[in-house]
């Protein structure tokens, strides 16, 4: 079973995911963020930038590429 939550800032998802049980598995974008910027353990997206002369729209689709294989990976796991 997969549930996925989504809402506007501010509106309890995490508090909602704190109350499923330890043993059901967790992914959520504040990991994701975590793991990139506070644990190192995985590679900002900027590191698939070839250059700095990227519009946003290229930014944010390479973005959601990384962001779509960090959750696939981590679903498989």
């Amino acid at each position: 079973m997969r549930i996925i939550l989504n809402g506007t800032s501010s509106s309890g998802k995490t508090s909602i995911i704190k109350l499923l049980p330890n043993n059901v598995k967790k992914i959520s974008m504040d990991g994701f963020f975590d793991k990139i910027y506070c644990d190192r353990d995985i590679k900002p997206p900027e590191s698939l930038y070839k250059n700095k002369y990227y519009t946003k729209k290229q930014t944010d689709r390479l973005f959601k590429y990384y962001l779509w294989k960090y959750y696939k990976s981590e679903t498989q796991n």
